[in-house]
This record gives structure tokens, sequence and C-alpha cells, in this order.
């Protein structure tokens, strides 16, 4: 089969002596490769290009799909495919490599790696925000680069109000590629399941077992095993905020911030200068600032976000609260809002401060940003 000159291949015979290769994906970014599970080799492309100078058969022969994506497929070859003098001979033959591609994270989305973490803050005496210095463990999921944006609310609300969604709230939003602000939690909790339904995944939210699309019920639930999309929970949302730093204060590993890495208000009333023009809200677009580590954008300030979780100040000093992914506790009215906003001080956009809301709560402070597995 002929190959394409822009998928270079660097094929190579592992001696007998080598031990099995392991499989490393170490690519940062899209490899056209990616796209291709299956190669196939024709018995010219070996007869020509590979010449194995060994007594035996080697155990297997290693394909290196790209330089910055080290897949590594193992194919037995037997001491019958090799001729006298070392040479693969295969007549009218193919060896067919299957490369099953990587797990991406769906578009807009960053992939958070699982592990433990130190969540909480030993020093915060905020009354409300008792956050007790623990250890986490969670497993990897995806997240929401940028806070889900007016376009993006409406896009999938327009969709939700032929299937059966039909009290979605219009949102409000200041200027286009800006954040959705005035959005419920119930209404969040809705939209990620509309969201779900309308790319083919299935819902997470659920009301007597059946599918949450409607009004403001308190007694919804949340089905973890499903792979649609959800608001994060607390634990989740501030093991992406701190973006692999260990006790840091804000997203990108430093313990003081400022008004060119995010969106807050300092003091009583110096709001961003940027973004301080015309009536409230003073938001900014999503992600002009610069992302954390993990890749994403305006963890601290612009607009607050909605966790699932009910907020109980003491939780986090419960044993329950460490995992392996903790979802928060099983009752309490209000429910968790993390990172600041425009209008929040350089406190409340720290990675670890807590606060909450009523979940029917409306306001141009808060918004929100999803996660699936």
């Amino acid at each position: 089969m002929p190959m394409s000159p822009a998928l270079p291949i660097a094929a190579f015979l592992i001696p007998p002596t080598v031990a099995p290769m392991k499989s490393v994906s170490a690519a940062s970014s899209p490899d056209p490769m990616r796209t291709s599970p299956l190669l196939t080799f024709s018995a010219a492309l070996l007869t020509l290009g590979l010449t194995a100078h060994v007594q035996a058969a080697p155990l297997a022969l290693a394909v290196e799909s790209s330089v910055d994506e080290q897949t590594w497929v193992p194919v037995k070859i037997t001491p019958g495919m090799i001729s006298g003098n070392g040479t693969i001979i295969i007549p009218d033959a193919a060896v067919r490599l299957s490369i099953a591609p990587p797990t991406l994270p769906p578009a807009g989305m960053v992939a958070i790696p699982g592990g433990t973490f130190s969540m909480g803050e030993a020093s915060n005496t905020d009354p409300e925000s008792i956050n007790f210095l623990h250890s986490v463990t969670l497993s990897a999921f995806n997240m929401d680069a940028r806070e889900v944006s007016k376009a993006l609310w409406d896009e999938v609300a327009a969709w939700g109000l032929t299937h059966n969604y039909t009290d979605l709230p219009a949102g409000d939003v200041k200027a286009p590629g800006h954040p959705v602000q005035t959005i419920s939690w119930y209404a969040a909790v809705k939209w990620c399941n509309a969201r779900s339904e309308k790319e083919g995944r299935n819902p997470a939210y659920k009301v007597s077992g059946a599918v949450y699309r409607t009004s403001d019920n308190a007694g919804v639930t949340c089905d973890w095993t499903a792979n649609g999309y959800r608001l994060p929970t607390e634990a989740e949302w501030e093991r992406a905020a701190r973006g692999g730093y260990a006790d840091k204060a804000y997203p990108w590993g430093t313990d003081s911030i400022t008004q060119l890495l995010a969106n807050y208000k300092i003091g009583s009333s110096t709001y961003h200068s940027s973004y301080s023009t015309g009536g409230f809200p003073y938001t900014s677009p999503t992600g002009v600032f610069v992302a954390n580590a993990y890749g994403l954008y305006d963890m601290s300030g612009n607009v607050a976000e909605w966790c699932w979780d009910p907020f109980v100040t003491g939780y986090y000093g419960t044993t329950d609260a460490a995992g392996p992914d903790p979802k928060g506790p099983a009752t309490g009215t209000n429910r968790v809002c993390r990172g600041g906003s425009w209008n929040g001080s350089s406190s409340e956009a720290t990675t670890y401060l807590r606060r909450s809301n009523a979940p029917a709560t409306t306001a141009n402070t808060i918004g929100f940003r999803t996660v699936c597995r």
C-alpha cells in the first residue's frame, strides 16, 4: 500500500534480547496519525526497507507512528518469515498494525489528570469558607477550557426548546464572547442535560429516575456513570483551578494576583479598567487572560462558577471528603460557587475560597462551566 509522505513512519527490528517496549503517548497537539487507526505495510515495503542481520527471528517489529507520539505496536515475526541471510520475506502477504487512537477531550475541553492533591487552605478563617486542608483523590476528567459563553448557551437552549427543555432562560450577557450570566443552578443543570442529549451523550441529571428537563426541582440527582456533561464537583473544580500546583493561592502557581491576570475588583470600587465601561456587569470575554497550566481560562474572576455540591461548612473535615471522587454532602440547601467574579475581591478569586448561593439565584456575577468523563 503506498505510503503518504505526510505521514512518516520509522520501523525498527527488536532483537530477542530487548525487553518488550512500553506504549508512551506524549503528543500535546493534534497529530494526523491519530486519525489512522490502521496502518498496512505491504511485503514490498518490508522487503525493500527492512533488513535484519540477526541469526534468529526478532521478537517483534516495532513501529513508531511519529516523532512526537511514540506508540509502539509489537508484531510477532516467526523464524519462517526470515531468509537465511536475515532478510524479511513475506511473499504476497502484509503486516497489519492496528493502532488505537488516543481518547481526546470533546471540542473546547481540556483533560484534567487524576491523582491525589491537597485541597483547602490551612489559614483560611472566613466563617463561610471553612475548608480544612486535606488530601483528595480524583479520577481524570475533562473540563471546559472557558466559561460557557452566551453563544454556546443560546445554541444548546435553542435545540432544547424543540426537545422538551421548555423553560431554559435566555440568560444575560454584556457583549459577544462574554460568559453567560444570571443563570440559576437549576438552569445550569438542565442545560447540561440538553447539551448532553444534543451531542448524543447520556444525560447525568435525573428526577425520580427520569431525565431532568424542566422546572426547579430540589430532588435532582446525578448519575455519576453517565458520560454526559455536568457541573464539576467542588473537588474537581479546585483540582482543575490549581493547575497542578500545591499550596498556591492562584491558578498560575502564585500567591499574588494583579489585574493583568484576571478580571476582579481591587478594594471597594476599583474595577478592571479595561472592562468597566457602560453599565454592570463588568465581565470580560472568555479566555482573554492567561490560562493556567492545565489550559483553563478565568478560573479566577470574571464570573463565579456553580458547582454540583450542596454547601455544608464542615464537610471537608469529614473522611468522606477525601474520596476517591467525593461528591459533596448528601444534604444541604445552598450550592457551592467558586472562583470569584468581576465584582469580587482578590481573596474571592483564590483557588480554595468557598462561597454558596441558593440554587434558584440568578446574578450577573455567576456563570458556570461543565465537565464530563
